[in-house]
């Protein structure tokens, strides 16, 4: 009968000691393994460390959704009145110096919606008797004073930065030779065409207080023995204001008789639309791109439909713009 050495593995016939290491077989116990290595080939062990796994897995996974959630749930500011703590309450004198002010008044880069206004559109006086003082050491700048006249000024904008404006501003009508929209912007006009070094005013403005119509002609009668004037004729006239804005209506267009393959051009500028304090109406498209007779570039110099002999409008790379604003 042939036995193996359990230390050597050495194959040999049945006997007391190995022929190969000497190894006293029958009194041989081997180590035992160590724990570790009990613990690794267990197989109940190795089932927990599966499901610990998982369940960690299942953890971490869960907690990166709700941060994810978290992240994109809308973020309510301020505070209703029952949600305020203690630090949250006014102070004494912070409440007498809010009951101080007058009813309706703004806060600086606010609108009021409480407030009256004048039949001319600016706002009107306190009452008498009302407390119009403001709280001791009071270093808030004090609001934008209200507008008291419109000025209408025209431009010529380069084609990307028309196209910022309208991106950033409200679309009130977006036709397929006319664009309106109010663009939110609170600085003179001037610092508007700073933006690009392509901008630029162009000849002929006009300006008016808020209880009248503003009008502008730039036309001519450019046909031989006809007294029809060609060109852009526009109005403007405020309406329905209150402490925060009005509304414009605006009138009249720009016309232009079809001379050889040209088509006659007539695009009628009527509409009424919202300006808010600190907006600027822009009026886009109405001028087209093409080139101007000798005689429509004499009677257009000096104008502002001068731009029609612009080398870049010509291109198609600027666009006529029209502006208006009350300040």
């Amino acid at each position: 009968m042939m036995q193996e050495c359990p230390k050597c593995g050495f194959l040999q016939p049945q006997d007391r000691f190995c022929a190969n290491c000497g190894l006293d077989i029958e009194h041989y116990r081997p180590k035992p393994a160590a724990w570790y290595r009990s613990l690794v080939f267990n197989s109940t062990f190795q089932i927990a460390l599966i499901v610990v796994t998982i369940g960690a897995m299942v953890g971490y996974i869960s907690w990166q959704q709700s941060l994810l959630i978290r992240s994109t749930q809308p973020q309510f500011i301020g505070k209703s009145a029952d949600d305020q703590g203690p630090d949250d309450k006014a102070t004494p004198s912070e409440q007498a110096s809010t009951s101080a002010k007058p009813q309706g008044a703004d806060t600086p880069g606010s609108a009021s919606l409480t407030g009256t206004a004048t039949s001319d559109g600016t706002a009107a006086e306190p009452k008498a008797g009302e407390a119009v003082t403001a709280a001791a050491g009071d270093k808030n700048p004090p609001s934008a004073p209200a507008p008291t006249k419109l000025v209408v000024r025209f431009a010529e904008l380069p084609r990307e930065l028309l196209n910022q404006f309208l991106s950033e501003a409200q679309i009130l009508h977006d036709g397929n030779q006319v664009q309106v929209a109010t663009y939110k912007f609170a600085e003179p006009l001037e610092q508007l065409l700073k933006k690009s070094p392509r901008a630029h005013f162009l000849p002929g403005s006009g300006s008016g207080t808020l209880s009248g119509t503003v009008r502008l002609q730039f036309a001519k009668p450019l046909a031989e023995g006809s007294s029809e004037l060609q060109g852009l004729n526009f109005g403007v006239a405020p309406t329905n204001q209150s402490p925060t804005g009005m509304e414009l209506e605006t009138e009249g267009g720009f016309f232009l008789a079809g001379k050889g393959g040209d088509q006659t051009i007539n695009i009628p500028l009527e509409g009424t639309y919202p300006l808010s304090h600190g907006s600027i109406l822009i009026i886009a498209g109405m001028v087209p791109h093409r080139q101007p007779t000798e005689k429509e570039n004499q009677a257009f110099s000096g104008t502002p439909l001068e731009i029609m002999s612009s080398p870049d409008f010509l291109a198609n790379e600027t666009e006529f713009v029209l502006l208006v604003k009350a300040q």
